[in-house]
């Protein structure tokens, strides 16, 4: 049996209109996201409840990337430890301030930034934005 091949964008298109791809929390909970939430949620979410453009998590591993591990290499490509990354996920969507220093390992502020990237519903580069960026090319 032959199965027609489609790009992706028709595929995230087809999943939208399903239903199957939400704009809820990827952690599977019904429960609507708390205003401090950050990790799972639309950006509009973060600068509604926020009032920052750039969300606070990401300025913050930014921040300690950019004083810490500029020097260390294949920083996104290490892991952490899986049990730190989600404790941390949840202070930070619990609103409580996470010193990141106090954990020394610049590979889990680079796995924070990569799992806040993953987790957002919706890509950085919006569906409705793509037909325009690729007619950069």
């Amino acid at each position: 049996m032959l199965t027609r091949q489609r790009p992706w964008m028709w595929h995230d298109e087809d999943l939208r209109k399903s239903k199957q791809l939400t704009l809820m929390s990827r952690s599977g909970s019904a429960a609507p996201p708390l205003p401090t939430q950050e990790f799972g949620v639309s950006l509009e979410h973060i600068r509604d409840n926020k009032g920052r453009v750039v969300p606070p998590v990401v300025k913050q591993v930014v921040e300690f990337i950019r004083n810490n591990g500029m020097t260390t290499e294949h920083i996104f490509r290490r892991s952490a430890n899986v049990l730190t990354v989600k404790e941390i996920q949840s202070q930070i969507n619990h609103g409580s301030l996470v010193d990141l220093a106090s954990y020394s390992d610049v590979h889990l502020a680079a796995v924070l930034l990569k799992a806040f990237l993953r987790e957002l519903p919706e890509p950085l580069l919006t569906y409705a934005l793509y037909d325009s960026v690729i007619g950069i090319q």
